[in-house]
């Protein structure tokens, strides 16, 4: 606290696999990431590890606890890529369908999930900030763009979880196409983001153009990425060359390499690959060898890696009948992407001058913090974010699954897609349906979410039949059933009766009703696509948490990282 004042703002949060930050806007209103006082600098390792004593240490101090034989089986890290993730299976009953979160920890006793951890490592951010005098409670968290809602919201949790008021999240590539266009503000313009963070790749093409009355809009018209796809995977690449290297030289196999050797060499993996982003040959002593590894090697040992992230350009350019020539500009965002062989790879996709590097490890979180500015303030359904120049940028998001119910067609029990993949978010849709059968006593319609995209013949088989079995379908839609709504019929209910089907998307999950039209009888269904926690376990869980402290390592004096 500066002078006894606590300075109440909103804050942008960029809720990282591997690194978080955090943002606001100055007085001169311009976004600036916030130093944290433990770590010594704007990023947080985004590592949480548990304490004999009960401690709950978050930051570059839990993750030095990785390369302690002991303390490492205590780290929890990389929970960005598990959160919101369900699985489905059977009750004690046998009952098909049941869905349950992963549940992966346990520490003395209690039980910890990817949400709960999440909640520990927006807790410490918030109580960081609280020793500078900032009072953190109502911010936006990015999320990938890829998330499904299930995450989106398990997200949410975590930061409601942690005594924050989530005002609302926001693809990590919008975010910083955000913070691009309000300090460029350029004309008009296709942008493709290319966002390789530590855990997660985003790729997404947006509109970016300006409007009569001088106001910029950004419409984003297709998203895609890989949760399993980011700079730890290239990690462990440089890992297992290396002990590769150390078995070589002293002509063991690489699996009798002992563990203490094995943590001392991983110690060393994230420091040689941003050497090797700089330098052509680096590497280190130990045990009286010297391990050296090339970048050459290095890339040799990744092709597939980067041609993973290039199939995603292929595929976004191709989906939304695009070329390398009609994209305006390539943005590199992400940590990751500062590794030589990213820029190569695009160069052999586009000219060299329309690639560019963007603040690489902040463009998200000051783009959110741009966001955040203004979401206490408007609730419609467009965004309307205000930029560093005095300009007004208006944002237009999209859905990542295509949703509908299924009916029957042609006598064929069908899954017919009323809401797209690229449909604006939020949106509502309804259709007009009609009863198969004469004396008909109820309708009972499923709903599915899935990946299909062809509007001009909207029907696919649905993962299970009119009757609930399940049944095959093609993989590539991963189709979905989510849940079913019932409405009940009068008697001698005639064969061809209009029912109406109404589904409602929005930031909260899907909100499906069926209406009998005739006698104005209608009944709805909220299908939570958290897979996150029940109200009972949130209430529960706020109360556990919040008598949780969180800390870093000491209370030397920070700074801030401001927009230059």
């Amino acid at each position: 606290m500066y002078g006894g004042v606590i300075m109440s703002k909103v804050y942008g949060i960029d809720l990282g696999t591997t690194y978080s930050e955090i943002a606001t806007l100055n007085k001169e209103g311009k976004a600036e990431c916030l130093c944290f006082v433990a770590e010594g600098e704007d990023k947080l390792a985004s590592v949480v590890y548990f304490a004999t004593n009960g401690n709950v240490v978050v930051g570059k101090e839990a993750k030095n606890m990785l390369a302690d034989e002991v303390g490492k089986d205590r780290v929890v890290r990389n929970v960005k890529r598990l959160i919101g993730e369900l699985h489905q299976c059977k009750n004690e009953e046998g009952d098909e369908n049941v869905v349950e979160r992963i549940d992966s920890w346990v520490f003395d006793g209690e039980h910890y999930d990817p949400i709960n951890i999440s909640s520990l490592i927006l807790k410490r951010i918030k109580e960081d900030m609280s020793q500078q005098g900032y009072l953190v409670e109502d911010v936006v968290i990015t999320i990938p763009a890829h998330f499904q809602i299930s995450s989106q919201n398990a997200t949410r949790q975590a930061g409601e979880i942690a005594g924050l008021n989530v005002l609302n999240m926001i693809p990590e590539p919008t975010a910083a196409a955000i913070h691009y266009c309000s300090r460029e503000y350029p004309a008009n313009k296709n942008i493709m983001v290319f966002d390789l963070g530590g855990g997660t790749f985003d790729i997404a093409l947006l509109d970016f153009c300006v409007s009569e009355n001088d106001t910029a809009i950004i419409k984003i018209k297709a998203t895609k990425g890989d949760k399993n796809l980011g700079g730890i995977d290239w990690d462990t690449r440089l890992r297992d060359c290396l002990l590769d290297k150390y078995a070589e030289t002293k002509s063991i196999t690489k699996q009798e390499i002992d563990n203490s050797m094995r943590i001392r060499i991983e110690d060393q993996v994230e420091r040689l690959k941003k050497t090797l982003s700089q330098t052509e040959t680096t590497g280190f002593s130990i045990d009286k060898i010297r391990l050296e590894i090339t970048r050459a090697e290095f890339e040799s040992k990744t092709t597939d890696l980067v041609n993973r992230s290039m199939n995603f350009v292929d595929k976004i350019l191709e989906e939304t009948d695009n070329t390398a020539d009609s994209v305006d500009l390539v943005l590199l965002v992400g940590g990751s992407t500062k590794m030589p062989m990213i820029k190569n790879a695009l160069k052999e996709h586009f000219p060299e001058e329309k690639i560019r590097f963007h603040y690489p490890d902040y463009a998200v979180a000051l783009g959110a913090a741009l966001y955040a500015s203004n979401q206490s303030k408007q609730n419609d359904e467009m965004n309307v974010v205000s930029s560093s120049n005095g300009k007004h940028i208006e944002l237009y998001d999209i859905l990542n699954n295509s949703f509908g119910p299924g009916v029957f067609y042609k006598d064929k029990f069908v899954l017919h897609n009323l809401v797209f993949c690229g449909d604006k978010n939020p949106t509502e849709v309804s259709h007009e349906y009609f009863t198969k059968y004469d004396n008909q006593e109820t309708v009972s319609v499923d709903i599915f979410q899935n990946e299909y995209k062809d509007r001009s013949y909207p029907y696919l088989t649905p993962c299970r039949d009119e009757h609930g079995n399940d049944q095959d379908t093609v993989p590539e839609y991963k189709v979905k059933y989510l849940s079913t709504v019932s409405v009940g019929l009068p008697e001698k209910t005639p064969k061809g009766s209009p029912v109406i089907v109404k589904i409602v998307l929005s930031a909260r999950g899907l909100d499906a009703s069926v209406t009998y039209p005739l006698t104005k009888e209608t009944k709805s269904i909220f299908v939570d696509l958290s897979g996150g926690k029940t109200k009972s376990e949130m209430e529960n869980e706020i109360v556990r948490f919040k008598l949780k402290q969180t800390s870093g390592y000491d209370n030397t004096a920070g700074y801030s990282k401001t927009e230059s």
